[in-house]
């Protein structure tokens, strides 16, 4: 099974409605980086805006992590039908598979098709990560 990972996306978008797709970059020099690879498989999670266990799981994902060390531990989450995290948190999921990347510079662009997924709260307001540097994560 191996060490479970998740972290704070900061770049996500739309990219294809059929199929339905994604487009998400990682910089290359992240412990994440090896498992978003071409047929990796992984679970966007919405969190909603303005929720106080929103700011808590950001905090949370966005600490360093020592190498090897269970990121989902204390989480509260269940293993998806994909293997990987749902966060009982997550106002929205979606289950995710990279079908392509493409490199640019200190980062890669994935393109990931949507295979399910599910909408806890229909009125949510994703929550947005803004990071203040944009060199450090």
């Amino acid at each position: 099974a191996g060490v479970r990972h998740a972290m704070v996306a900061s770049w996500v978008t739309p990219a294809s409605s059929k199929p339905l797709g994604v487009s998400l970059t990682i910089a290359k020099e992240r412990a994440m980086e090896p498992l978003l690879r071409i047929g990796d498989s992984f679970t966007l999670n919405l969190l909603e805006e303005g929720k106080p266990q929103t700011l808590a799981v950001m905090k949370h994902f966005l600490q360093r992590f020592a190498p090897g060390v269970d990121r989902l531990e204390g989480v509260d989450h269940i293993e998806g039908s994909n293997g990987a995290a749902i966060l009982r948190s997550a106002c929205a999921y979606l289950e995710c598979k990279i079908v392509s990347r493409m490199d640019a510079g200190d980062h890669w662009v994935g393109y990931a098709e949507v295979l399910g997924g599910d909408v806890a709260s229909s009125s949510a307001t994703a929550a947005v990560h803004h990071r203040k540097v944009g060199t450090y994560y």
